[in-house]
């Protein structure tokens, strides 16, 4: 490992990060600062993590249909499976626009769900591949680091 001209260690043509630049008025605010694999790109992800003063809590937000989910086919079929479940819960209701409203909502709650759970499932798998990734990164660094040794302990 040795500095290049801009002050960054080099490592086998791989650059490193040696610290992260910020003014005063953040640097009371960091949390943490780190370097990370990132999936689907061929760079790492820097990141930097800061704790906003007087921070609100969120609340669940505001949820919108996503058409795309049409073509999911896992949720059309756990819809149609659970549509008739939905007009028998409600059949007893004569108003036919009370009875639609409550179908929608039974539509509605059974997509959040289903989003929600898709969404969870997605964020575990990437983060499963980041986790790998990482290893992969960090057992090719010490590889990189044996090779460095090796060769200069042929050339001595």
């Amino acid at each position: 490992m040795k500095n290049n001209s801009r002050g960054r260690h080099v490592i086998l043509n791989t650059i490193e990060l040696d610290y992260w630049l910020v003014s005063k008025n953040v640097v009371r605010c960091v949390r943490k600062a780190d370097i990370r694999v990132f999936p689907h790109c061929d760079h790492n992800a820097v990141i930097l993590e800061i704790n906003k003063e007087n921070q609100r809590p969120r609340g669940a937000g505001y949820w919108a249909f996503s058409a795309a989910l049409l073509e999911d086919k896992e949720y059309v079929d756990e819809l149609t499976n659970k549509s008739p479940q939905f007009m028998k819960c409600y059949q007893h209701i004569e108003d036919k626009g009370l009875f639609w409203e409550m179908i929608k909502m039974e539509i509605r709650a059974t997509s959040i769900s289903y989003s929600k759970r898709k969404a969870k499932n997605q964020r575990n798998y990437e983060n499963e591949l980041t986790n790998k990734a990482q290893s992969l990164s960090s057992k090719k660094l010490i590889l990189n680091k044996i090779s460095i040794i090796t060769t200069k302990s042929k050339k001595n």
